[in-house]
């Protein structure tokens, strides 16, 4: 076991993250859910068992390659402020707590083990993009180091056995994080996620299962791992991702061929407040941010502002914020952190140039 919180804060501040600058599709996310076999699942097991599990995966999360000189973190030994950090990173998921809860991080962030959520572990997976393969291949990897060494709980009938009925079977569940801001301005959103619900995906907010999709950005992913093979999972998320992608650059060049004037004046307000502004809260950066996404993949700024869009969207939410204000050894309120948040966006955004725009009144 190595590293720190303040390690992890130091390491995830460098330009390493699991966003991708490529339009439509920022990440990947392939989780399998995994449970040990005559041991009582998270929800019903007493502490002692819950300490048990956790020992148990501890010992052998190292035998991963990736997982060698990893992280690892007991939720419960977190402060709320730390805890949090984990999961606006994604790491963690807000029902990770309790006795023997906890994470183990890869330094590259590639492989992330839940401990004690809903199942005993959660293998996860990440890939920049739309890169599922890469993420499948990860998850697959590790999920069979790990039953090398720990006996999950299967059924010749059911598949893997889990907490939740609708996780049994393959227990794999895949996520694409996608930006849409061409859906949400056409008003089709709520036909794409009928449609999504028709075969079996769904579409939520960038935190999953009850978030809210702030800045226009929803989490893909499948619904059912029962009756279904991986990779048939693969191939319908492959199908679908790629289909709303091509969807979304047409809903895109459609508003923008009937508003274009209007939307380059909502794209240069937001980085006037952005690139100005001395106070910024978390859910104005969000919206203006993806406004400024937009506008990347118009052409309205050079080709490498992407990435530094993405950072700042990595980097904007209240527990980064202060985080790294504690880190320094400032303490941070709601007030604080919006005066940080704003010297964080001038800072980043003054070495970029201004969006360039063409003469309207032509």
């Amino acid at each position: 076991m190595s590293g720190t919180f303040d390690e992890f804060l130091a390491e995830t501040a460098s330009r390493e993250h699991a966003w991708s600058s490529v339009p439509c599709a920022l990440g990947v996310r392939v989780r399998l859910a995994r449970n040990l076999a005559g041991t009582p699942f998270p929800g019903w097991a007493k502490a002692t068992r819950r300490r048990e599990v956790w020992e148990k995966i501890s010992a052998v999360a190292g035998k991963i390659p990736s997982l060698r000189d990893a992280f690892y973190f007991e939720t419960d030994k977190l402060s709320a402020l730390r805890r949090n950090f984990l999961i606006e990173r994604h790491c963690i998921s807000q029902d990770l707590s309790g006795d023997g809860a906890g994470a183990i991080i890869a330094r590259n962030r590639e492989i992330v083990l839940m401990v004690n959520e809903e199942d005993h572990l959660r293998i996860q997976a990440f890939a920049p993009g739309n890169d599922l393969g890469a993420a499948w291949s990860h998850a697959r990897e590790a999920d069979k180091v790990l039953a090398a060494y720990l006996d999950f709980a299967f059924s010749k009938k059911y598949g893997f056995l889990t907490a939740c009925p609708t996780n049994a079977g393959t227990g794999l569940r895949i996520s694409v994080m996608m930006h849409l801001p061409g859906f949400v301005m056409d008003g089709q959103m709520e036909k794409i996620v009928r449609a999504l619900n028709a075969v079996g995906l769904t579409a939520r907010g960038c935190f999953g299962e009850g978030s809210d999709a702030r800045g226009c950005v929803f989490q893909i992913s499948n619904e059912y791992t029962l009756g279904i093979s991986e990779a048939e999972t693969l191939a319908l998320m492959r199908r679908w991702t790629s289909d709303i992608a091509e969807q979304e650059l047409a809903a895109r060049r459609r508003i923008f061929s009937r508003e274009r004037a209007d939307l380059a004046d909502r794209i240069a307000r937001a980085y006037g407040n952005l690139r100005y502004a001395v106070s910024l809260s978390a859910d104005e950066a969000t919206e203006l941010l993806s406004l400024l996404r937009l506008a990347c993949d118009t052409g309205y700024f050079p080709n490498d502002t992407r990435e530094r869009i993405d950072d700042l969207w990595s980097e904007k939410g209240r527990a980064h914020i202060a985080c790294r204000a504690e880190f320094r050894g400032v303490v941070c309120d709601e007030a604080r952190e919006n005066l940080l948040r704003g010297h964080l966006f001038r800072e980043t955004l003054s070495a970029i140039k201004p969006p360039a725009f063409p003469d309207f009144l032509k």
